[in-house]
């Protein structure tokens, strides 16, 4: 139904962005502050 796919994307527009910070917040919180892998 339409409404279900409403509820799908916005759940999905919000944990993306959730996750990818949760992400970054453990990978920084294992490794010394302002020292970054990527670089």
């Amino acid at each position: 139904t339409d409404q279900f796919a409403s509820v799908f994307y916005f759940s999905y527009f919000v944990l993306v962005p959730i996750l990818g910070w949760v992400e970054n917040y453990l990978i920084y919180s294992k490794q010394p502050m302002g020292i970054s892998w990527d670089e």
